[in-house]
């Protein structure tokens, strides 16, 4: 106000005070006259005359930095939801076919080395992916960021060739290291044996194409492409998905006829995206897939620098992994257990997929990015928002998937071979792995600022006694106090959290800036949001599951003219009910961490309402500050 009384005394003096005859050509020139100079005045005493407003820099930057997480953290999100859903498609089909019989099982326990491959050394956010991403993000020619890609690819590619060779040639002791209960388990142990070796033998060769795909997806992610290397896995999927159809559509009653069909088709898969990696590097001119040569690890500096990050994270970020190897040992003594960890890890892991791959593949380059220009200020902050937003994203996650592991699991798999007593034993272990889900992630994002420092060391330590404290876990909960498969899993969502507890404790004395960020208050604020949603979820669902129905059966029944089944009506109406649940359990998530006062809940909510009103075609009104 001070500003416009300023501008109406400079107008006064230089127009005067004697104003024309109202409705006169000279009173209409006059105002026009006095009003564009009290809006040139203006826009002076807005840029010089007003104080500006008391705020630091510093938080700005921080919104900066986290609206533009937010941004890349949805492209990327938007891409793996693509490549997840069809997952679930194909994971869908795996149920319906075969059950949690000898046929899963066996794979599930197979598909530990290659899995090993495709997740951790192949997979997005791997350790190819981070030492690559991380060795990139320190140059700017582009001929040396081809000439790192095409040194790795070759040392790797010899490397990978000589462990699937072993891989095939060694696939039946290996399965017995795995799966010794298997053995000792009668008839039925020894067929899901024989079938777990087969599949080995046949996805061994995957192991090479997995590194070549994790090396590219670090060379793409660091030169802003984020996009395909997301949707990359789609491509396995759709070819584990036809060769199951095509078992279907045979009506083949040889199960063994069924377990190399699932074998082929990630081996086919992994083929096809290596292909497609392959071709986008060309494409950006960021080195040759077929340009493969021998080099001296020892005296080259370059590959001693990747590999010095790459050894340790393979079992720092392969943490899940490596304790699911754990999980499945103790698993194959246990009926059916094998298959049932691996649907409840499914329905846990393709959202936390998506929300991973969302927020770990831009946050790797931002992490080296203020580590390069030494700003240890900056990057505390955003390790803060990191977390924070890590935090939110999987509390929010797991606020519905707990009061809804029930319906959930029914109606995704419960058909065909997939029965009730087979949900009976999935439903709790789906619980188990949600209320880890958040430590998970956490762990994963203290990582990669492990990696953006340089040192692979501490996240390998830690993991590395964190995997024997799973092995006694395992044995203490599930074998001697008889928890069965959800003891497994609490064993490691244990380790999880002491890991994750343990890496803040170590980054706070390496980086002292991070000493000085607060995360209690934002994070038991989260908590207590994630128990007041997951209480509206699940009446929501009570609410909402017998309307829908009802709804369902009167509306479709008479569209079809009763022609449509029962069944299928109250399965749309099932994840009518579902997907309505957790639409609103997300929306109160948010907006009961707004009304806390989360800063980064804010922006996710500000983020998430202007791509909104962008699809929707309606442009978001500029706020007033």
């Amino acid at each position: 106000m001070r500003a416009v009384r300023r501008v109406a005394r400079v107008e006064d003096a230089r127009f005067g005070r004697g104003k024309p005859a109202c409705g006169s050509l000279e009173r209409f020139r006059w105002e026009r006259k006095r009003w564009s100079g009290r809006t040139r005045r203006w826009n002076e005493v807005q840029a010089s005359s007003e104080p500006t407003p008391n705020v630091s820099s510093e938080p700005v930057e921080s919104d900066e930095s986290t609206t533009k997480l937010l941004r890349v953290a949805g492209v990327v999100g938007t891409a793996s939801a693509a490549a997840k859903g069809l997952g679930m498609v194909r994971e869908m089909a795996i149920a319906s076919c075969f059950g949690i019989g000898a046929v899963v099982d066996a794979f599930s326990f197979a598909f530990i080395l290659p899995g090993f491959f495709a997740a951790l050394l192949g997979g997005i956010n791997g350790p190819f992916h981070s030492a690559v991403a991380s060795a990139i993000m320190k140059t700017d020619d582009r001929k040396e960021k081809e000439v790192i890609v095409e040194k790795v690819a070759s040392v790797s590619f010899l490397a990978l060739g000589t462990i699937s060779l072993l891989t095939c040639l060694l696939a039946e002791p290996l399965i017995d290291l795995a799966a010794p209960g298997l053995a000792l388990s009668g008839t039925q142990g020894m067929l899901t044996r024989r079938m777990a070796i087969l599949q080995l033998r046949i996805m061994a060769p995957s192991a090479i194409f997995a590194g070549m795909t994790g090396i590219y997806f670090g060379a793409l992610a660091a030169s802003g492409s984020f996009i395909l290397p997301a949707i990359s896995p789609a491509f396995s999927s759709l070819s584990v998905l036809a060769c199951v159809l095509a078992f279907m559509v045979t009506k083949s009653e040889n199960i063994f006829a069924g377990g190399a069909s699932l074998a082929v088709g990630i081996l086919v898969g992994s083929i096809v995206q290596w292909v497609v990696q392959a071709s986008l590097v060309v494409r950006n001119k960021i080195g040759n897939p077929l340009r493969l040569r021998i080099y001296d690890v020892r005296q080259d500096p370059t590959i001693a620098g990747v590999i010095a990050v790459l050894a340790p994270a393979v079992v720092a970020s392969g943490m899940l992994q490596i304790a699911t190897y754990t999980d499945l040992y103790f698993a194959s003594f246990l009926p059916h257990a094998a298959a049932s960890l691996g649907y409840a890890n499914l329905l846990v892991m393709a959202p936390l997929g998506i929300i991973s791959s969302s927020l770990l593949v831009p946050i790797l380059p931002m992490f080296a990015g203020l580590v390069g220009r030494e700003d240890w200020k900056g990057l505390a902050q955003q390790l803060k928002s990191a977390l924070v937003i890590s935090m939110a994203a999987t509390l929010a996650l797991s606020s519905v998937l707990i009061p809804l592991a029930d319906p959930i699991v029914r109606w995704v798999f419960e058909r065909k071979a997939f029965d009730a007593s087979a949900s009976a034993m999935v439903i709790p272990l789906l619980v188990c792995y949600s209320v880890g889900a958040p430590l998970y992630l956490v762990r994963d994002v203290l990582v990669r600022a492990f990696y953006a420092l340089g040192s692979g060391r501490t996240p390998f330590v830690v993991s590395g006694v964190a995997i024997i404290a799973n092995i006694v876990l395992d044995w203490l909960l599930a074998m001697h106090y008889h928890l069965g498969a959800p003891g497994l899993v609490i064993a490691t969502v244990t380790c999880n959290g002491a890991s994750a507890i343990f890496l803040h404790i170590l980054l706070s004395r390496k980086v002292q800036e991070v000493k000085e960020v607060r995360l209690g208050k934002p994070l038991v604020a989260l908590l207590l949001v994630s128990v007041a949603s997951a209480t509206l979820t699940y009446f929501f669902h009570m609410l909402l599951r017998p309307c829908l129905s009802s709804l369902a059966h009167s509306l479709l029944g008479t569209l079809s003219g009763g022609r449509m089944a029962l069944l299928t009506i109250g399965w749309m109406a099932d994840g009518a009910s579902i997907c309505a649940s957790v639409l609103l359990g997300f929306l109160s998530f948010l907006g009961i961490a707004k009304q806390f006062g989360i800063e980064e809940a804010h922006l996710l909510v500000s983020t998430l309402t202007q791509k909104v009103q962008r699809i929707i075609g309606v442009t978001p009104r500029p706020s007033i500050a």
